[in-house]
């Protein structure tokens, strides 16, 4: 985990702007040699921009914090968009534990069906353990805030992977 510019803006597709702001634990320099399953943030920052920023006039923010102790890092995605209504909330949770044949014959076609939280969340899972993962808190109006909980691995050694799943 890198740190970029202090905060950084991004033109998007509307005629707001978008800020990114990635924060780093300053007290433990030993975040910033972690390394993360590909596609982790990644989809996690497009839902936030697509879904919670994009419908919202005026500027977005998008803020990345990176914690960290002995043995976990602990990562919290936090955007300002529209949020979500406890429904669809409760309906994402749901979407994101359950089996992905359950899961797939459940979806519509468009945006909003979740897959990509329900991938980030299982690679997680199936790489780490079920004790890792996603969890997903939002309120109408308010925001979404994203946390991702996963161990510290320092090295490709330490990631014992029978699946294949590179860092």
């Amino acid at each position: 985990i890198r740190r970029p510019p202090r905060s950084t803006l991004f033109p998007y597709t509307s005629s707001s702007d978008l800020f990114l702001d990635i924060e780093l634990d300053e007290e433990n320099t030993a975040v910033q040699e972690c390394l993360l399953p590909k596609m982790t943030i990644q989809p996690i920052v497009e839902n936030s921009i697509f879904h919670g920023l994009e419908p919202k006039p005026g500027q977005g923010h998008v803020k990345i914090r990176v914690r960290s102790t002995e043995n976990l890092l602990h990562l919290v995605i936090t955007d300002d968009g529209i949020g979500m209504d406890a429904e669809t909330l409760a309906r994402m949770r749901a979407n994101m534990e359950r089996k992905y044949a359950e899961t797939n014959a459940d979806r519509t076609a468009g945006h909003g069906n979740g897959i990509a939280m329900y991938n980030v969340n299982q690679r997680i899972k199936l790489i780490f353990g079920p004790e890792y993962g996603v969890q997903i808190y939002s309120s109408d109006g308010q925001g979404t805030q994203v946390e991702v909980l996963v161990p510290i691995i320092r090295s490709r050694e330490e990631m014992q992977d029978a699946e294949g799943i590179l860092l």
